[in-house]
């Protein structure tokens, strides 16, 4: 009688692998490239010294999105596709960029930048990301008990930002001062700053003089991202992405 231990039972039910010498990456030699999804041409425009290309919203989507109100406001539906085509259009900046968008660190600012910043990482194979954690607005759109300015309730260390250049990642540039405040954390720290934000509001800007070194589309409105379905908060205003 022959009995199959468990271990051995399981092993053979496991994917055929390519083993990798000991000592050796899966990423040797391998340079990340952005990955197109199709042929795009953009007319470059000049900010904050660099050559930017801007994500549009088509004429469908826009019609698509009219009508859409939370709290009176008008806002802008945000899909998983769009997040995914300002993302590939931010690493392309970025890499345009040469020596001023190398960086060594990616910051995402909780909670919108977070998923943003994950998504960067995959399309830079960069695995050295933090986290700023920022108090400043509610889910509906208002200032957390009339505040301000944006409180920090965690920052790393700054040992581990200083010295790197570290690029800063948050869904929207609305006032702007939440990613200020976290570029000049980062500068107090010791870090050189790169602020990357999916959405840029110039108009509701406070300090029209500055902008986010990289962003991906020009908005107005309040944008309405996919991972903020599961807030009550909107899914009181019966928002559908």
């Amino acid at each position: 009688m022959f009995f199959v231990l468990p271990w051995a039972l399981a092993a053979s039910r496991l994917p055929n692998v390519k083993s990798i010498p000991l000592g050796e990456s899966r990423f040797a030699d391998r340079t990340p490239d952005v990955p197109h999804t199709r042929a795009r041409s953009r007319a470059p425009r000049a900010a904050c010294g660099r050559q930017l290309m801007r994500h549009s919203t088509d004429a469908g989507q826009q019609a698509e999105q009219g009508g859409k109100t939370i709290g009176g406001a008008e806002c802008e539906l945000c899909s998983w596709k769009q997040v995914e085509e300002m993302v590939l259009d931010l690493a392309e900046q970025i890499k345009a960029a040469g020596p001023e968008g190398r960086f060594d660190a990616i910051m995402g600012i909780t909670r919108g930048g977070m998923v943003p910043a994950v998504l960067l990482a995959q399309v830079f194979e960069n695995r050295n990301i933090m986290t700023a954690t920022v108090l400043f607005y509610t889910d509906d759109g208002a200032k957390f008990y009339g505040m301000t300015e944006p409180r920090f309730l965690y920052f790393p260390e700054n040992n581990l930002v200083d010295d790197l250049r570290v690029l800063i990642i948050d869904d929207v540039w609305d006032s702007g001062r939440t990613s200020r405040a976290v570029r000049d954390r980062v500068i107090r720290a010791g870090g050189t700053p790169i602020v990357c934000t999916l959405h840029f509001k110039p108009t509701k800007n406070a300090a029209p003089d500055e902008r986010p070194d990289f962003y991906a589309s020009i908005t107005d409105n309040w944008v309405v991202y996919p991972w903020e379905r599961l807030s009550p908060a909107f899914q009181a205003q019966s928002v559908e992405l």
